[in-house]
């Protein structure tokens, strides 16, 4: 191997190393070593607040798969609509973020129940969804109808833990446990 290509894979080791363990907040730690352990093709993620973490999880995701294969990222959020009083990007921010990363990037605006209706047939066998803390219960609760439909019976779904704050830790939710979420069952 060349040395800058060695230079670069040790660059990437550590830098993943870095997000997995000692990166900010806490609870995206989780899910940085999910994404190191798997291969993971299709991500989902309502609620990009920054993008930073968008961004971690593309690099992160894409360095596992095999050459020539991409991920395939969708980021749904308020974006220009969000309150004031919310830390966030706006659409063309992460849409120039994320530009220089090897991914097929989707981004809607909208909120979770409204983009959701709109996209969710063209997410099926999406491999991983996060839901970030901090989205409106009663726009979810209606979400979670088109969910069942995005998902394959080894995708992972991620919401907030009991709590509030960026520190809240994640729990995984398997397709089982999302159907038996859903106020209605919606065929696959």
């Amino acid at each position: 191997m060349e040395p800058e290509r060695e230079f670069a894979v040790a660059i990437r080791l550590l830098q993943s190393l870095y997000w997995s363990y000692l990166a900010k907040p806490v609870a995206d730690r989780a899910i940085y070593r999910l994404l190191r352990r798997s291969r993971l093709q299709r991500i989902v993620e309502i609620g990009v607040g920054d993008g930073q973490r968008s961004s971690r999880m593309i690099q992160l995701a894409q360095s596992r798969l095999p050459a020539g294969q991409v991920v395939h990222y969708t980021g749904i959020d308020l974006f220009e609509s969000r309150p004031a009083s919310e830390v966030g990007i706006t659409l063309k921010g992460l849409h120039r973020q994320l530009a220089p990363l090897t991914a097929q990037v989707r981004l809607h605006p909208g909120d979770a129940f409204g983009a959701l209706s709109r996209i969710a047939n063209q997410l099926t066998q999406t491999d991983l969804l996060i839901i970030r803390a901090g989205q409106s219960d009663e726009v979810m609760q209606r979400a979670w109808h088109f969910v069942p439909r995005m998902l394959h019976a080894q995708s992972r779904v991620l919401v907030p833990g009991d709590g509030s704050g960026p520190d809240v830790p994640y729990r995984t939710l398997g397709l089982a446990d999302v159907q038996r979420m859903t106020p209605s069952r919606i065929a696959a």
